[in-house]
């Protein structure tokens, strides 16, 4: 704890070196704010615990400053409307934004007419009275509704409460009203997507939204979640000539497309962009096609067939409630050992906090990241074009690479019948598959 806290000071002294006074000013602006709250939070939390034998109270979090932290909401409503909760409680909901600024504007508005949650003006202050009233000591009620990623015991236990959950509750818990219907159909014609035609969503992450956040934070460790977008298109290209029109995803984005083709609209580009259409597309697409990125929470709360490439194999266990998933995965080649990590090697190597240790061993150049090729992607948006369309056809072969990749997997791992592997990913991979 003492070494933690040394190294934080030193982050702030050194961050207070590069910035000077403006962020030294800031930063004590912050610490005075924060005194504030938490001094005005201690009446609120007396007035509650003394309230308790009448009404006990709840408070749920919300953090609408990263698009795939709306799935806390996710989780939240799915248990709620399934009657898990018991009666006698008040839950009070409020959004928090961790990173200064709503990630989608649409989004929190939907959410906010499925929630009634507090106004957001006084998130701060409930946030002080949440965390106060944790704190101190007697009974309190606290709900912590994070997906799992972890192989424990335990939070399997918790990961195959909530992917039930969210199994049993088949519609999206939210919606647009008719208005917004009106508005989205007339937004997809001017993108040029007429009659009602069907289009598929891509998106590949990369560094420039993280790093067009106001914020004071250095965020590379998310970058081996990277992917070249250009490795996406032959798979788009297919999918226009199967007469789907294709949108490429993204608020902030490196690198602009290099196509002809019509039928691919580079939407994160061409200066038609908005939190409303981001949402819309999202909610109405054929398949969303991209890799382990937040934006992957929209599809996934509206209940569409996602294809994740260039994925981390632990947000297989956050996302095993999908319908309709299909998952392929970056390698992990080890220089010493001259050969690609196993599944099971991965698996092991989570129990000592897996994503951080993995980030030191690139650092160190202990292993390199493999990203999918251009082959891998379209095979996998081919077998989900052709499974939605009833023309896939397996065998006895893949369906036993597929229950030996599981059984990988903690026992009794509760997922969704339709959460797989890509077919052509496990034939070409076997060897990933030894213990």
């Amino acid at each position: 704890m003492i070494h933690k806290f040394k190294n934080f000071l030193a982050r702030q002294v050194t961050q207070i070196r590069q910035g000077g006074t403006k962020v030294l000013y800031r930063k004590i602006g912050r610490v005075v704010r924060d005194v504030i709250l938490w001094l005005a939070s201690i009446p609120f939390v007396l007035l509650i615990r003394l309230l308790q034998p009448v009404i006990k109270v709840r408070f749920i979090w919300m953090d609408a400053g990263r698009i795939g932290h709306f799935d806390i909401a996710n989780v939240y409503l799915a248990r709620k409307k399934n009657g898990e909760f018991p009666s006698g409680i008040l839950d009070i909901v409020y959004f928090d934004i961790s990173t200064g600024q709503v990630a989608n504007e649409q989004y929190l508005k939907m959410w906010k007419r499925a929630l009634h949650p507090t106004p957001l003006i006084f998130s701060r202050l409930l946030k002080s009275i949440d965390k106060l009233n944790e704190r101190l000591p007697g009974e309190k009620i606290i709900y912590h509704p994070d997906r799992v990623q972890y192989t424990s015991d335990h939070n399997k236990a918790i990961n195959n409460e909530i992917t039930e959950n969210i199994l049993r509750h088949v519609d999206s818990p939210i919606s647009f009203t008719p208005d917004e219907q009106v508005l989205g159909k007339k937004l997809l014609f001017e993108l040029g997507i007429h009659d009602d035609k069907q289009f598929i969503c891509f998106h590949s992450r990369d560094s420039a939204y993280l790093d067009n956040l106001k914020i004071d934070r250095d965020w590379k460790y998310h970058n081996f979640r990277d992917s070249n977008i250009c490795n996406y298109l032959p798979a788009v290209e297919e999918m226009t000539k199967r007469k789907y029109y294709a949108v490429r995803m993204g608020s902030h984005v490196k690198q602009n497309l290099d196509v002809d083709n019509p039928k691919i609209i580079d939407y994160a580009t061409n200066g038609r962009r908005s939190d409303f259409l981001d949402i819309y597309l999202s909610a109405n697409c054929r398949i969303f096609l991209l890799s382990d990125t937040g934006l992957s929470n929209p599809p996934e709360v509206f209940r569409k067939p996602i294809v994740y490439v260039n994925d981390f194999l632990f947000a297989l266990l956050h996302r095993a409630s999908v319908r309709n998933g299909l998952f392929i995965f970056k390698r992990f080649h080890s220089l010493k050992e001259k050969r690609y990590i196993t599944f099971h090697e991965i698996l092991s190597l989570k129990n000592d906090g897996f994503e951080y240790n993995f980030n030191k061993q690139i650092d160190k150049g202990e292993i390199y990241v493999v990203d999918n090729t251009p082959d891998e992607i379209l095979s996998v948006t081919i077998e989900m074009d052709e499974r939605l369309k009833g023309t896939w056809e397996t065998n006895e072969e893949d369906e036993a690479l597929q229950a030996q990749f599981w059984s990988l997997l903690p026992s009794n791992l509760l997922k969704s019948p339709n959460c797989r592997i890509g077919a052509q990913f496990l034939r070409d991979n076997r060897e990933m598959l030894n213990s």
